[in-house]
């Protein structure tokens, strides 16, 4: 993508990405460090009060964005930046299909656990319906035999 909608798509990822920062800064997180432009990361809050201060455009062709957070009845400030390309790579970097497979391969292997987990509840289930089962034939063996003491 080139023009006026890569430029503006480039902006609003370096606003996201600002905000992400800042709100990792407040909670006392590593701001995730990303290759090409890539971060993976997951992080739950609200920032409220932030201001944007004016964008700059880098000669690369990256633009960055900084957000200030004047803290309440104060002159302190926090302060956290983000950048985005107007270009964006060709193709992923190597690491994210070796991620993807590790993600997938701990997925399996907690799937793996939990129905291990699950089998041995059921096998523990299915032994002690056998033994109901065989003391209610005991029961009704007695009860035939009651019966048939009574005819």
């Amino acid at each position: 993508m080139t023009g006026a909608r890569a430029k503006l798509m480039a902006r609003r990822a370096a606003e996201v990405v600002a905000v992400r920062n800042l709100a990792a800064s407040l909670r006392g997180q590593p701001v995730p460090a990303g290759q090409a432009g890539v971060a993976r990361s997951r992080l739950d809050g609200v920032v409220r009060g932030f201001r944007y201060l004016p964008a700059r455009e880098l000669p690369d062709g990256t633009i960055e964005v900084t957000v200030e957070l004047k803290a309440p009845g104060s002159a302190c400030s926090r302060s956290a930046a983000g950048q985005a390309s107007m270009e964006s790579p060709s193709t992923p970097p190597p690491y994210r299909a070796e991620t993807r497979a590790m993600e997938v391969q701990a997925e399996m292997d907690r799937a793996r656990a939990q129905l291990e987990a699950q089998a041995a509840r059921l096998m523990s289930v299915i032994s002690e319906l056998e033994q109901q089962i065989e003391a209610l034939r005991a029961e009704l063996v007695e009860v035939r035999a009651a019966l048939a003491d009574l005819r």
